[in-house]
């Protein structure tokens, strides 16, 4: 029987409590032994997840010989774990979470010499995550590690400066990206400026609870301790539908322009020179729901079928929607219409 080898996840904690909960639950059944390196300011009481799977350690971040000190404790505790030099070892800041349904991938990659995973980002801010990578965790083994003296050193200084594509990292896991964000004075006030919706590439992100079916979460992303911030401010956005009638963009904090055509692919929210964002969404060639004419259920499509480009820009409850069709104008507050069909609007605003 082929010895399987040991996990020993080692993660730099900054006092984040209900995160490293988290990512003990998540990766409990794979991982041997966590290492918890707490390099936080903060005193947080653990007893209630000490076990004699768990070690905690203590680094100042603040410190020059920060990288030098963790390098030396780290191996002190690796050599009481009794590893083999072909153990794995995972270096991740706690919000950095890798998916071990790549094991053999690991495996096959690692060949003495570490490497990065690249995760998908989470953000707390919108609730929204984005299909661009970022470089977190290092991957190594037991040999590598007592070998070098710079580990620790590389894994947080390297990482910066690899740019995606000058390495051979694997794509896989999750970086949550200020998913938990305590509320204080600096953050409350930028709060508006970090929702502003053209922060996120549209085409790029997706609601959380409209994932495709190929998109995966973690198993217990339930468990995360989400907190929305809602912006205060009110927005309004103009949406216009196979319309020549475009008003000043000036009066509008986003404009979004719908063609719809009977052929694929369909185009979601590319940004013009201008700021324009337009979209090309198909056209059925005939009636697919209802009793009504061609022309009265095209017209109904096209409005409940503009709610997937709404989306792009982010609304929010007390958001203003301003939707042009046929040269008629509807508006309406985003919270009522939300859940509804766009096409049962009746009175048109002007």
């Amino acid at each position: 029987m082929v010895k399987k080898n040991k996990i020993v996840d080692v993660i730099f904690w900054d006092s984040e409590i209900n995160i490293l909960k988290f990512r003990l639950k998540e990766l409990n059944d794979i991982v041997n032994h966590f290492v918890v390196v707490n390099c936080g300011k903060n005193v947080v009481d653990t007893m209630d997840i000490q076990n004699e799977k768990t070690t905690f350690l203590y680094s100042d971040k603040s410190l020059d010989s920060f990288y030098d000190d963790t390098q030396l404790v780290l191996k002190e505790t690796f050599m009481l774990l009794e590893l083999d030099f072909e153990d794995i070892l995972v270096f991740s800041e706690c919000d950095e979470i890798p998916d071990f349904d790549y094991y053999e991938q690991f495996l096959n990659n690692i060949d003495y010499s570490p490497f990065y995973i690249n995760h998908t980002v989470f953000q707390w801010d919108k609730h929204y995550y984005s299909e661009n990578k970022k470089l977190g965790s290092l991957v190594s083994n037991f040999s590598y590690f007592i070998q070098s003296l710079t580990t620790v050193r590389m894994y947080f200084t390297n990482k910066n400066n690899v740019l995606f594509g000058d390495t051979d990292a694997i794509t896989c896991g999750w970086k949550l990206f200020n998913l938990f964000c305590e509320k204080n004075e600096t953050n409350q006030l930028l709060i508006d400026e970090m929702l502003e919706c053209c922060d996120n590439d549209p085409v790029k992100s997706n609601p959380l609870v409209k994932l495709k079916g190929d998109e995966k979460l973690p198993k217990n992303f339930h468990i995360l301790p989400y907190k929305f911030e809602k912006r205060t401010n009110t927005k309004k956005h103009l949406i216009i539908i196979d319309s020549s009638n475009k008003e000043n963009q000036n009066n509008y904090d986003s404009l979004s322009i719908i063609y719809f055509s009977k052929t694929f692919p369909e185009t979601f929210a590319v940004k013009s020179e201008n700021g324009e964002l337009v979209s090309t969404l198909f056209l059925p060639d005939k009636v697919l729901y209802g009793q009504k004419s061609y022309e009265d259920f095209i017209r109904d499509y096209k409005m409940n079928d503009s709610k997937r480009i709404i989306h792009t820009v982010f609304p929010q409850d007390q958001d203003i929607i301003i939707l042009v069709i046929d040269s008629t104008i509807y508006l309406f507050q985003w919270e009522v219409w939300k859940n509804r069909n766009l096409c049962e609007l009746k009175n048109p605003s002007y």
